[in-house]
C-alpha cells in the first residue's frame, strides 16, 4: 500500500492549474480528492482535464452537473 505522505491529494474545489502542477511534479496521472479530514471524495485524472477542454459542455446541465440518463428497450410482441 502507498504511504499517506506519498499520495497526491487535492482539496475539493482546488484550482485546475494547482492540481495539474502537483500531478506534474510527482509525475502521476491521477490525484485523490479529499476533504479536511482526509476522507476520500473522488479521483481526478489528466484525461478528465483533457476531455473537459475538448468538450466543455458535454453531458452537463445548466448548473454544470453531470447529466445521467438511461434507456431501456422493449420488444413488442
Amino acid at each position: 500500500m502507498t504511504p499517506k505522505d506519498r499520495l497526491v491529494t487535492v482539496k475539493e474545489g482546488e484550482a485546475r492549474d494547482v492540481v495539474l502542477h502537483r500531478m506534474h511534479e510527482k509525475r502521476v496521472e491521477k490525484a485523490l480528492v479529499v476533504d479536511d479530514s482526509f476522507h476520500l471524495l473522488g479521483m481526478i485524472t489528466v484525461k478528465d482535464f483533457q476531455k473537459a477542454e475538448r468538450k466543455p459542455n458535454a453531458c452537463k446541465d445548466e448548473q454544470g452537473r453531470l447529466r445521467v440518463g438511461a434507456a431501456v428497450g422493449r420488444r413488442c410482441r
